[in-house]
C-alpha cells in the first residue's frame, strides 16, 4: 500500500511505472490510457459508481448564478451534453448524468 498525495494522474503514471493496482475514475483514465501500461480489471460494479454533487449555498456571493447552473445540469440539455461527453473520442461517455 502507497498513499501518493498526488492528483489521479501521477497515481496513474506511477501505478504503470510500479506494475501495480489502483483506483481509479473513468475520465482519467480512458484521458489518459495510452500512454498506461495498466488495463482495467474490474467495472461496472454499482459499488464503485463515483458520484459528483453541485450544492447551492443560501450565503453564495454568486447563488444566482450557481442555482441556473445546477438547474441547467439538471436539464435536457445538460444531461445531453454530460452524457454525450468523450462519447466520440473514447466511444462511451466520461461521465454519466443521474438525477
Amino acid at each position: 500500500y502507497r498513499e501518493m498525495g498526488e492528483g489521479m494522474g501521477s497515481v496513474l503514471r506511477a501505478a504503470s511505472e510500479l506494475s501495480a493496482y489502483t483506483l481509479c475514475d473513468r475520465a482519467t483514465f480512458r484521458t489518459m490510457e495510452e500512454a498506461l501500461d495498466l488495463e482495467v480489471l474490474v467495472e461496472g460494479d454499482p459499488r464503485m459508481v463515483n458520484v459528483y454533487h453541485v450544492i447551492v449555498t443560501a450565503r453564495s456571493k454568486e447563488a444566482e448564478a450557481t442555482r441556473a447552473f445546477a438547474e441547467w445540469l439538471h436539464s435536457e440539455e445538460g444531461w445531453r451534453i454530460i452524457d454525450g461527453y468523450g462519447r466520440e473520442q473514447f466511444g462511451e461517455p466520461l461521465f454519466r448524468p443521474t438525477s
